[in-house]
């Protein structure tokens, strides 16, 4: 939550009380540079799962690589962005400060 207020001429202040924050992540799959941030999973078509450690099955092993070679062959697939549902933190001490319009 927070309060403006017009202090005249292009002035303002703004009060926050209260914030909301959320995690955003890409997955760009454009690196190959370390084996391991590379990996994608194991991916198995017959069973419609996947598994992040090898395991016995018709899983086939992902890495950037394979999924910017699919996306290119297919155009389909792109970077994926998450974002997590917004969480909302009260502020102990409200916080102000002036702000000036050009």
């Amino acid at each position: 939550c927070c309060r403006v207020r017009h202090l005249g001429d292009n002035n303002y202040e703004i009060c926050i009380q209260r914030v909301g924050v959320f995690a955003h992540d890409i997955f760009q799959f454009a690196e190959d540079r370390d084996f391991l941030g590379n990996q994608l999973g194991g991916w198995s078509c017959a069973t419609k799962k996947g598994a992040r450690a090898r395991v016995d099955g018709d899983f086939v092993w992902l890495n950037n690589s394979y999924f910017r070679l699919f996306s290119n062959t297919h155009h389909f697939g792109n970077n994926f962005v998450v974002l997590s549902q917004m969480h909302h933190v009260d502020i102990a001490q409200e916080v102000s400060y002036v702000y000036t319009c050009s």
